[in-house]
């Protein structure tokens, strides 16, 4: 998607929320300058978090990735040096 309109803005902050009431996260990938000044215009932005808007997808995936990471409850715990 290289641009958004009022009614695709408003359709995507729909999901948007319908997608956090379920837990589910959502990030942007491969957004232009033009289309984060689009998503921040028509709020999406916010209701996203600008951290979760990447300019480029191997970002995106790095993200997710050390994110899912971090979460992992079976994550072996580091010893903590005293």
């Amino acid at each position: 998607m290289t641009d958004i309109d009022y009614s695709a803005a408003r359709t995507v902050g729909d999901l948007l929320g319908e997608l956090a009431s379920k837990n589910v996260r959502v990030a942007f990938a491969r957004v232009s300058e033009f289309l984060r000044a689009d998503l921040h215009r028509f709020g999406i932005s916010e209701t996203l978090g600008e951290a979760r808007i990447f300019a480029t997808l191997h970002d995106a995936l790095a993200a997710s990735s050390a994110e899912r990471t971090a979460n992992d409850p079976n994550r072996p715990k580091t010893p903590r040096l005293q």
